[in-house]
């Protein structure tokens, strides 16, 4: 009988200790793989070959660093979904993280009680995968759930199964303003209060610069105090 394979881990850290401290926090939670990287290139050449479930990113990384890592990670197309786990040093490098692509970020020294409940719920939310919506037409939009693919106007367009979620979401809510914790929920499933109303910005500018004729101005995914709105495209 056929064993299913362990979601890998990479951790991406020149910290022994620290290193010491997540392999062991990693062990406890059961059911991965460990892999480790000291350095961003060698992050990405194992993170290419092993495709891992999760990225766990230190801030201090010698060389290129860990905000430089989560920007170069997310350029490649197999990890853009990918969550990355990103442990910075100061206060400040949060919201740098978030804006390199971070899913989540957690200030050293790690509490390390949250640390594992915020990675098991990665986890959880990464192995069950993001089940597309059934399929939707609004308009002359066209969303084929098998695929990925959103045909608008006779024009295909793929998306990462994030941005198919989303656009599902508020394509079944057509005129509704939907907040960000809404989209991270309820889309994304991602538990409430913890997830990261960046990506969800970050997913709606890559929408737009995919569908939308002028995405600086956009007519499909509109924007306001209240959340997004889906306007279906006419004839």
């Amino acid at each position: 009988m056929a064993h299913m394979k362990k979601p890998s881990i990479l951790i991406a850290t020149a910290d022994a200790e620290l290193k010491r401290l997540l392999a062991f926090l990693l062990q406890k939670q059961g059911g991965t793989e460990q892999l480790s990287a000291t350095s961003a290139s060698e992050a990405l050449r194992k993170a290419e070959l092993a495709l891992p479930a999760l990225v766990l990113v230190d801030s201090a990384l010698p060389g290129v660093d860990g905000l430089t890592l989560c920007r170069r990670l997310r350029a490649m197309a197999t990890f853009l979904d990918t969550p990355i786990f990103f442990l910075g040093d100061r206060p400040e490098v949060k919201y740098q993280a978030f804006q390199a692509g971070a899913t989540d970020v957690m200030l050293k020294p790690l509490d390390q009680l949250e640390f594992q409940y915020r990675l098991r719920v990665h986890l959880r939310a990464r192995q069950r995968g993001l089940e597309p919506a059934e399929p939707v037409e609004a308009g002359t939009l066209k969303l084929e759930a098998a695929s990925h693919t959103a045909t608008l106007r006779e024009k295909a367009v793929q998306l990462t199964p994030s941005e198919f979620a989303i656009l599902s979401f508020l394509a079944a809510h057509p005129e509704q303003a939907v907040t960000t914790e809404i989209l991270l929920v309820e889309a994304l499933g991602e538990p409430r209060q913890l997830g990261n109303p960046q990506v969800i910005h970050t997913h709606i500018k890559n929408l737009r610069r995919k569908l939308e004729p002028m995405p600086a101005e956009p007519a499909l995914i509109l924007s306001s105090r209240r959340g997004y709105t889906f306007r279906p495209p006419a004839s």
